[in-house]
């Protein structure tokens, strides 16, 4: 099954953005498909009519995708052109159903903890360490990388501490610093739900482990490594206790955080004792300008427009004019300022798939908290259970501040995607003896 593992690495590597040839541009998708097509004619699923029980009992997550599709087709990016939407477009298509029929084969094995690693976690590990090791050799793969350079004069906060002088380091293969870290802290989250709460040891996960950190700790993401700690505190908690009742909670962190944060962040910015988590004297105060993104992205929404309903497509906040209002805040550091995202989730939603498509993702993600609470204390289930919690949870956290769910951070949208449909295969799992 090492292909399932090579094809999502490909897939990862997202080579479009490193060419100019259309044919190099069309591999990945290629091979989505094909790999997807021999592990459909494996599954026998159009021999079983599997695929409309599936349909029909996953329809809330399948829903979801449809509105990224239809999103992803209405986008609002002035440089995006019709080429690149349509290799995206098929991309995104294909990476559905390879995924699809990759959910059917974990769903199909005994030890679906060790295949949920292989098939939805090494691929990102490697990913990283590819990422590492040109950033290392200073590994330059076409004109949109910067080669591992340094981004910031400042030192990293964390690495500072060791005695180790460097600047926050945006990685070759990575789109930007956030958004490569948001991903890291995602499968550090994973990692150690693996080792700490399931108690696995394998050599493979602590070398994932080791380049997992290094790499955070050189983006300098500071909620990425954080995050992840909490989360893995939390679970460890619920598993004393035998009990998650609260993990229902935690998807409305995501539009509550941003009021709490607004409320606490400039109170905590006063003592001394959190000034190791600032890199300037407004950074902490401020949620690093995020503040004043918030607030006008729901100034927009205090005025009903009939485009809220089903939002604009995706940069709806650029196609909106919201983001013009703060694209200031970045001029020093984005090339294209008016464009950048409302860095909380729930906002990004909100522009570009309306109230309707916010009501479905918390329908997705309210399904998968009833699927964690049921199946915590099953024994069959329980180990799938606690990576799901551990997701659930670092999906929650992240994305109050970052736009974690959409097409803005590179391959974010591929995990959340990757764990959605794991989730749900719970509900429409295959047996054993469906398959070859």
């Amino acid at each position: 099954m090492w292909e399932i593992v090579f094809t999502y690495f490909i897939a990862l590597l997202y080579l479009n953005r490193y060419t100019d040839n259309v044919v190099i541009k069309f591999i990945p998708t290629f091979l989505l498909f094909f790999t997807g097509y021999r592990l459909l004619l494996k599954n026998q699923l159009v021999k079983k009519r599997q695929e409309i029980a599936v349909i029909f009992k996953g329809k809330l997550l399948l829903l979801l995708c449809l509105l990224l599709l239809i999103g992803l087709i209405r986008n609002n990016n002035p440089t995006t052109t019709y080429t690149s939407l349509l290799i995206t477009t098929l991309f995104f298509c294909g990476f559905l159903f390879f995924m699809f029929q990759v959910i059917a084969q974990i769903s199909a094995k005994k030890n679906q903890i060790v295949y949920i690693y292989r098939f939805l976690v090494l691929p990102f590990v490697l990913f990283f360490a590819i990422n590492l090791l040109f950033w290392m050799l200073k590994i330059d793969p076409g004109p949109n990388s910067e080669a591992g350079a340094a981004v910031s004069t400042n030192s990293s906060i964390f690495l500072k501490y060791w005695g180790i002088d460097v600047g926050r380091v945006k990685f070759p293969l990575a789109s930007g610093i956030n958004s490569y870290a948001t991903l890291l802290g995602g499968i550090f989250t994973i990692i150690l739900v693996y080792m700490v709460i399931l108690r696995y040891r394998s050599r493979t996960l602590w070398i994932s482990l080791l380049i997992t950190i290094i790499s955070l700790l050189l983006t300098d993401s500071r909620s990425a490594l954080i995050y992840p700690v909490i989360v893995c505190a939390v679970l460890y908690w619920s598993v004393k206790r035998n009990a998650i009742k609260h993990i229902f909670l935690w998807p409305f962190i995501i539009v509550l955080g941003p009021f709490l944060l607004t409320s606490l962040l400039p109170i905590l910015s006063g003592y001394d004792f959190f000034s190791f988590l600032s890199r300037s004297s407004e950074d902490l105060a401020t949620g690093n300008a995020r503040f004043f993104i918030w607030l006008i992205s729901l100034n927009e929404f205090l005025h009903f427009n009939s485009m809220h309903i089903f939002g604009y497509g995706i940069y709806g906040h650029y196609k909106s004019g919201a983001s013009t209002l703060w694209s200031n805040f970045f001029t020093s550091f984005e090339d294209a300022s008016e464009l950048v995202h409302p860095h909380n989730t729930a906002l990004s939603v909100l522009f570009d798939y309306g109230y309707f498509g916010l009501i479905v993702l918390y329908g997705v993600l309210l399904k998968i908290a009833g699927l964690i609470k049921r199946q915590f204390k099953s024994e069959e289930n329980y180990e799938k259970s606690c990576v799901l919690a551990g997701f659930l949870m670092y999906f929650s956290l992240i994305s109050v501040t970052e736009s974690f769910f959409g097409f803005y951070y590179l391959n974010t949208i591929y995990y959340c995607i990757s764990f959605f449909f794991l989730a749900f295969s719970n509900t429409f799992s295959m047996k054993s003896d469906d398959l070859k």
